[in-house]
């Protein structure tokens, strides 16, 4: 499959973010209404435990922002509980999937760089 080509501006914004994050990202314009859907993988501390979480983000001309996070774990487990307790229980089985909308000070830092690769790309 050949690899997606992005305008001048949206590929610059990925190489940015690239480089700020050490991940590569897959930018998604044909969902959501501005520019793209793009995700990343961060670790995400919830009531004490540690998740491993792909957050989904929005980008367009005016702003990046997040809009939740997908969290996979193993059923009937205390980390299932945790999630209960602040998530949505999308799909079930051996491993559950949650979604969990995330507030942006939980990702303050992660933040800051994709607001500061946006300001060099779309101010």
């Amino acid at each position: 499959m050949p690899e997606p080509t992005y305008d001048e501006k949206l590929e610059q914004f990925r190489e940015l973010v690239e480089e700020k994050t050490e991940q590569q990202i897959h930018p998604d314009t044909e969902i959501g209404d501005h520019i793209c859907w793009f995700f990343l993988n961060v670790p995400l501390k919830l009531k004490g435990e540690t998740f491993d979480a792909e957050i989904d983000f929005e980008l367009s001309e005016e702003e990046v922002e997040p809009l939740y996070a997908e969290i996979y774990v193993e059923s009937d487990t205390d980390r299932e509980e945790v999630l209960s307790e602040v998530g949505t229980r999308l799909e079930g089985g051996d491993e559950v999937l949650y979604e969990y909308y995330i507030d942006e000070d939980e990702i303050e830092d992660l933040m800051a760089d994709l607001r500061e690769a946006h300001a060099e790309v779309y101010s």
